[in-house]
């Protein structure tokens, strides 16, 4: 499987490094006369293995669009916006061809919404051939507030995956669902007939049927987090649906069908491995599985809150050969300890990444003076912003200080020597500095 991944990732790249370079530079659509500038002129004439990149921030979709030749969108480190306005599914990617790649990446993909009698993805369908046909690669994603309206057949609230050349690397999924008159409403989130998803979180999602994903045979889910997903019938499952895929290193936890715990059902315990679950549930203590007592997320309001608490079980309890990506959702390297942690997040990797929905502020001095003797104060404007936690790195990227409040002093007390990296997090702004311990 990794070989798979990195082959895939490799090939891509060389692809579309000589390809040509184009700038989205309109946030509006036109549907029938898309003109020079417009997200939707340069995917409909683009030449095979073109970059499409941007210079605004969000572009508002009057309907769908296909993307069927190899391109690659990207929305760069700011992540730009692509709005459906709830007009129509944003995305319909199709990569038959064992020619096509398509690559879409950084984006925000939001207020999708399709109608129909068979309601399929309601922020992107991607449909893939085998694994020597075309390829599918969506890359540090969000998914967020989309939803697939069935009179018939609800299958993903956000994303109908088919095919097994579809890889999902450092995806989010919040607050999708699904929702109509049909009987079938199946993956709040992701309904997958196929593909890979390795470091993806989902959470918030909503159906009647499964609230989370529903994943079928050749789906396979490595180190993704599913908390807070809810299934609004009593007599189905909140979390995951699995029809014989594959779950490693995943997190299921906090999940609910109706007001009742639930978070997986599986017709084959074998596929589900070295998972943490609630204690409650019968694949707990088979292949490596173990139970939860109480959650294993850091909490909070921001972005990295399903993050892991320490002291959690989940922390390097994952299977110790396993790597299937290099690092984990926030950008973080795998592995920070002894063996790969499960879920979406590393814990005690150095913040390489700030997070999906955090502002990113470097503002000297946070904490001073610096060089220090061990004692150090934290700048009292920062303070009184509200303190959510101070966590210090050494440079191997081990945490090995956490503060969780802070006195009218403003003092942080750091007993060993070197050079260490502080994240401070106050309201929805992270400030980094490295400061030297003598």
């Amino acid at each position: 499987m990794k070989n798979l991944l990195l082959s895939i990732f490799f090939l891509s790249s060389f692809q579309f490094a000589i390809a040509n370079k184009v700038l989205v530079t309109s946030s509006s659509d036109d549907v029938s006369n898309p003109t020079f500038g417009m997200l939707r002129y340069f995917i409909y004439n683009s030449s095979n293995g073109d970059t499409i990149m941007f210079n605004v921030p969000n572009v508002n979709l009057l309907t769908k669009i296909d993307i069927i030749t190899s391109v690659v969108i990207d929305g760069g480190k700011e992540m730009v916006t692509i709005d459906g306005g709830y007009n129509d599914q944003l995305f319909n990617v199709i990569a038959y061809n064992s020619s096509t790649t398509i690559s879409i990446k950084n984006l925000k993909l939001i207020n999708g919404k399709i109608i129909s009698d068979n309601a399929w993805g309601g922020a992107m369908k991607v449909i893939t051939g085998d694994v020597s046909g075309g390829k599918a690669i969506v890359e540090n994603c969000i998914f967020y507030n989309n939803e697939a309206f069935a009179f018939h057949d609800g299958q993903g609230g956000a994303l109908y995956s088919k095919g097994l050349a579809g890889v999902f690397i450092n995806c989010s999924f919040f607050n999708n669902k699904l929702s109509g008159t049909a009987d079938l409403q199946e993956g709040g989130a992701v309904m997958a007939w196929g593909g890979t998803f390795i470091n993806c979180v989902f959470s918030g999602n909503q159906a009647k049927n499964v609230g989370g994903v529903y994943a079928h045979p050749d789906a396979q889910f490595f180190n993704c987090t599913f908390a807070g997903n809810r299934a609004t019938a009593s007599n189905s499952v909140g979390g995951i649906q699995s029809d014989k895929a594959y779950f490693e290193n995943c997190i299921a936890f906090n999940n609910y069908a109706n007001s009742t715990s639930k978070n997986i059902n599986a017709i084959n315990f074998s596929s589900i491995k070295n998972c943490a679950i609630e204690s409650t549930n019968a694949l707990v203590g088979l292949n490596g599985n173990i139970g939860l007592n109480t959650s294993p997320f850091r909490g909070g309001s921001d972005d990295d809150s399903l993050s892991l608490v320490q002291g959690s079980p989940c922390i390097d309890a994952g299977t110790s050969d396993l790597l299937a990506w290099p690092t984990d959702i926030l950008g973080n390297k795998r592995i920070a300890g002894a063996k790969i942690d499960m879920g979406a997040y590393e814990y005690g990797s150095a913040p390489i990444a700030a997070g999906i929905f955090t502002s990113v502020v470097q503002k000297e001095p946070v904490l001073y003076p610096n060089p220090s003797k061990g004692t150090v104060y934290l700048n009292q404007e920062i303070l009184q912003n509200g303190i959510f936690s101070i966590e210090v790195f050494d440079l191997l990227g081990k945490l090995i200080l956490v503060q969780n409040d802070m006195d009218e002093s403003c003092m942080l007390l750091i007993e060993e020597q070197g050079i260490f990296q502080v994240k401070i997090r106050s309201n929805n702004t992270v400030y980094f500095q490295k400061i030297v311990i003598e």
